[in-house]
Parts: C-alpha cells; sequence; structure tokens
C-alpha cells in the first residue's frame, strides 16, 4: 500500500508524467468514500476519548481515584506503593509495609485504585471531519479533535479551529461537525443543553453554566438574560406543532392514560430505552442530483441506510418545547405576539424596500458573524435562507454560489392592502391605540408601512420610517441599516446590564425590534413562508378582526 500511495505522488521511471500520476491520481488512487455532509449510508462512527494512565499531568502531580467498575488496566496503587525501584522494574512501599498480593505492582483491574492524574487519548472514528489538522512546522502534524464547545468543518486548521462556536442552546462535546441532521453521530444539534444550565459560547467561556439565581433555565437554554431557547424546531425548520392540534387518549403504562397531541406522543416515544436499541434498514437509490454525494452518485446500485427508530422519531420533535412555552405565555397574557408579529412585518418591509447591504454573513454553528473568512450557513442550514436578490446573495459570499443560495426578486417599497389578510407584505399594519391588536410602538404617521418613498436628494436611501424604539422615544430611521445599527447597539448595552445586574428587563420595544432583526437577517425572504397570521373561522382572545382594522384605517 506504500509503494502504491507513492507512486501517486512520484511517478516511477518511465511513466509519461503528462498521465497525470505526478500529484494525480495515479495507479495509486483510492476511491474513498467522501461526502461532505453526513450520508446515513456510510454510517461511520465517531471518534472517543479515553483515559490513558501513562500520559501522566506532571504540571499537576493530582492523586485521583479509579471507578472499579471502568478499570481496565490494573497495576500499581500511587498512595500504598508511591516508589519506583529501577531494579524491581515496579512501584514499591518505602516502609517495606507488607501488602498481600496484587496490591503494589499489579493490582488487578476492576479494583479501584490511587493513580497520578493523566491525560485522556483520542481514538478516530470514521467520520473524517470531527478532526482538524495542524499547520506549520512548529505543531503537531498529527489530527487532534475538534475542541469542546466549537464545530470543526472539513479543511479545518489549528489557526481557525475555534471559528465557529457551538449554536446557543445546546452542547456540542469534542469532535463537533456541521451536521444539522440528528441522524449524525457528532452533528451540531444532537445534545440540548441540559435542564437547569445554559450553554452559549459567546457569553460564557465554559459554555455550559448552572443557570442564575432568580431564573429559570428548562432543557435548551441559550440565554436566561433575554429569555431566549434553542429554537430547535424552527433551526431544523419542522412544521408547527400546532399545526396538527387533534388531541387523542393514549396508552402510557400501567394503568396511566392521557390525552395528547401526536407530536408530543412521538417526542415521548423517543426516549424510550426500547427504540434506542431498534433499528430500520432501507434502501435508496443514487441521486445524481445530489452533486455533495461524490461516491454515491457514481453508484448504478441501490444502497443501504440503516436508521435509529428512536432518532427518527426525535428528528420530527421540537425538543425543547419553545412553542408549548409561548403558548402558556399566551394564555397567561404575558406575551403581546400581535405586536411582535406587526413590528416584524413593519421592519421586514422596510429591509425589502431600503436593504443597502447584504445579510449577514453568518456562521454555521451559533449564527453570529465569525471573527475571520466565511460563514458558511447557506450550506449547512440549506434552504433556510432566501437573500433579497442574486446580487446581494453573491456579494455576502461569492463561493457559495454553486452551493445552493437562493434568492428573491429584488426590492419591493409598495405592499398590497387587503382587507382579510396581514402578512409580512400584504396588508395594512394597524396602528390606533383604539384598536385592541394594534401594534405597540407603531405611530400613525407610519400610514400602515403600505408605501416608502426615498426623500434623499443625494446619498442613501431615506424613507423616514417611524417608530418607537424604546417607551421613552420615538425615533426615525433613514432605512434598514440605520434601524439595525442603532438597535444592535442597544439591545447589547441592555442585555449586559440586565446581566449586571443594573437592570430589572430589557426595554420591551428594544427587544421586539432587535429580536424581529435577527430574524430578518438568519432567513431573509424565507420568513415569509413561516411568519404569518392565520385565518380562522371562530374568534377567540388570539383573533385579529380584520374588518375592525380596515374599518379604523378608513376613517
Amino acid at each position: 500500500l506504500l509503494l502504491n500511495q507513492m507512486y501517486a505522488v512520484s511517478p516511477p521511471k518511465g511513466f509519461d508524467i503528462r498521465l497525470t500520476y505526478y500529484r494525480g491520481k495515479g495507479n495509486g488512487f483510492i476511491d474513498l468514500p467522501k461526502s461532505r455532509r453526513f450520508e446515513p449510508a456510510f454510517n461511520c462512527t465517531k471518534g472517543f476519548k479515553l483515559f490513558n494512565s501513562t500520559l501522566v499531568r506532571h504540571d499537576v502531580k493530582r492523586v485521583v481515584y479509579t471507578h472499579p467498575l471502568h478499570d481496565y488496566e490494573g497495576g500499581y496503587d500511587i498512595e500504598k506503593c508511591p516508589t519506583f525501584d529501577p531494579q524491581l522494574n515496579c512501584y514499591i512501599d518505602v516502609t517495606f509495609e507488607l501488602h498481600p498480593p496484587g496490591e503494589c505492582c499489579n493490582v488487578e483491574k476492576f479494583r479501584q485504585r490511587a493513580i497520578l492524574l493523566a491525560a485522556d487519548q483520542f481514538y478516530h472514528g470514521t467520520c473524517e471531519s470531527d478532526k482538524i489538522c495542524a499547520e506549520g512546522r512548529s505543531s503537531e502534524p498529527e489530527a487532534k479533535p475538534c475542541d469542546d464547545s466549537f464545530i470543526c468543518d472539513e479543511g479545518t486548521s489549528l489557526e481557525n479551529s475555534l471559528k465557529y462556536p457551538c449554536p446557543a442552546g445546546f452542547i456540542c462535546g469534542f469532535g463537533t461537525t456541521p451536521d444539522t441532521k440528528l441522524e449524525a453521530p457528532s452533528g451540531q444539534l444532537s445534545h440540548l443543553c441540559d435542564e437547569g444550565r445554559y450553554c452559549n459560547r459567546m457569553i460564557s467561556e465554559v459554555g455550559n453554566e448552572v443557570c442564575p439565581r432568580n431564573y429559570i433555565c428548562p432543557t435548551g437554554t441559550a440565554d436566561p438574560f433575554e429569555g431566549r431557547l434553542a429554537n430547535d424546531g424552527l433551526l431544523r425548520m419542522l412544521p408547527s406543532p400546532f399545526s396538527d392540534e387533534s388531541i387523542h387518549l393514549h396508552y402510557l403504562h400501567g394503568e396511566n392514560f392521557g390525552f395528547y397531541c401526536d407530536h408530543e406522543m412521538k417526542c415521548a416515544a423517543s426516549t424510550k430505552p426500547s427504540l434506542k436499541k431498534r433499528f430500520q434498514t432501507s434502501w435508496k437509490l443514487p441521486d445524481e442530483t445530489d452533486s455533495i454525494l461524490e461516491y454515491l452518485t457514481r453508484q448504478q446500485k441501490p444502497f443501504s441506510i440503516s436508521m435509529n427508530e428512536a432518532t427518527q422519531l426525535e428528528a420530527t420533535c421540537e425538543r425543547d418545547k419553545k412553542s408549548h412555552f409561548i403558548q402558556q405565555a399566551i394564555n397567561r397574557n404575558d406575551c403581546n405576539c400581535h405586536s411582535k408579529f406587526l413590528i416584524l412585518a413593519a421592519i421586514y418591509r422596510l429591509w425589502k424596500c431600503t436593504s443597502i447591504n447584504p445579510l449577514d454573513d453568518l456562521g454555521l454553528g451559533e449564527p453570529t458573524v465569525p471573527s475571520m473568512g466565511n460563514g458558511k450557513r447557506d450550506f449547512w442550514y440549506s434552504d433556510s435562507r432566501v437573500h433579497l436578490d442574486r446580487q446581494s446573495a453573491t456579494a455576502m459570499d461569492p463561493s457559495m454560489e454553486p452551493f445552493g443560495l437562493n434568492w428573491g426578486e429584488g426590492k419591493v417599497c409598495k405592499f398590497l392592502p387587503s382587507n382579510n389578510k396581514i402578512s409580512l407584505t400584504q396588508g395594512r399594519i394597524p396602528h390606533s391605540r383604539d384598536s385592541p391588536i394594534h401594534a405597540r410602538g407603531i405611530p400613525s404617521e407610519s400610514k400602515g408601512y403600505l408605501e416608502f418613498e426615498d426623500v434623499a436628494e443625494t446619498g442613501n436611501v431615506d424613507v423616514r420610517f417611524p417608530i418607537r424604539f424604546t417607551w421613552q422615544s420615538f425615533l426615525v430611521f433613514a432605512n434598514y441599516f440605520e434601524l439595525k445599527t442603532s438597535a444592535v447597539d442597544e439591545f447589547k448595552r441592555e442585555r449586559d446590564a440586565v446581566a449586571a445586574g443594573k437592570r430589572s428587563n430589557i426595554d420591551p420595544f428594544v427587544f421586539d425590534i432587535f429580536k424581529s432583526i435577527q430574524l430578518i437577517e438568519q432567513y431573509g425572504e424565507k420568513l415569509e413562508q413561516f411568519a404569518y397570521l392565520e385565518a380562522t373561522n371562530t374568534s377567540s382572545s388570539l383573533s385579529i378582526e380584520l374588518s375592525y382594522v380596515d374599518a379604523k384605517n378608513s376613517s
């Protein structure tokens, strides 16, 4: 094998260099399966760390104790026999106290013993992208696993191994890959942050902290100070768990029954130990349209896929139960979701008309702009974002164009009125304080945000967008970029003040504006597909009477 690999680098005498043997495939080329994204047909296994007692931490010299069930090595006990005798080639007791056989040089395995703290050794799996490669003569040449709380794409070097932090609300162990499918053995969305803790590498060096006093941290908490969850369902583009509200009587266990919707039962079933041990095998034909599967698309025969049954159910489940918490907040009248939606619609229309910059080049993990290089989010979260137009999409990252960038038809400054619908692009946004569903913070000068007119004589676009920015101030912004800059700065200032105990909460107007901007930057025109008001035939406390809105605006 080594000789063949050498042929692929340096051709033997007599071979024609034009046949691409030099640094080419040659007769040493091995056709290895390759897929940048996780492909279940490969069934790769992730690497793992295992304690190695020979890798002693000489800088620490700390005594620790093995667990009898996990001590597979056996050996000496550093407390009973602390001195090494080179003549006997074993550790001895310098007091010459007699010990029963096996307690000095050769303690049997599966018994507790005292040893010096040592390091873990990484054992590579078959998933190649859970390792990063060191560069430069001064660094170690071997690959190492990606660090905790970070994500490594293929081709990651030591210098940029901390480029992509784990998405907030999730736990990323060593060797985490950018895969977003739960079937991937080391995907970035595999493990939610534990209940009672919050996980956010952007606000904590540890990335996994105990919930602060006077706060509640359910599973998947990303930031308790701003009330942010992992957003598991939206990240994986799952349908709303309330899209099918039919509730049925289900058997639980013993003599227990309960009324649950299908979504809740799938989530509960995904945690059953019996299903975690069961797998289903299916067959799939090669898909020639998928250019990512460079190996499988060249095969002409079906390939098998083995899937865990519990994981299949979990993949359809909103694991952080965010929709459930939102519904509870609405029922308690703690959330004015009508107002939040209408604020989002107003700012979305401002973005559609006045955007002068591309959407942020967000990272493939936590949706923030990385400190260096490109974010590559559009590749890993494919079909989750639609840019304004082709020019703005390619301006964000020209190298992403062959990998599925999505864009719309460009700017729009006039939006259609509607008597029976309010969406991000249709309908007059109500502003009257007499209306029971007005969007707090939208002044009457907005005229429902149906049309924007550029009044700038020179320079950037200026549509004079009025909005209540804080409890104490109404401001007018020239365009989306100006509003975005001010809102991001103000939100960060107030959020830091809350975390430091200098404020009790973030200003609700700043909060709504900032969250709207975050959604626009992360999803673009894709928001039109899942941010809307649904028509209903029955009235409730959550309903908007559109005929009332139209009458108020026409009066």
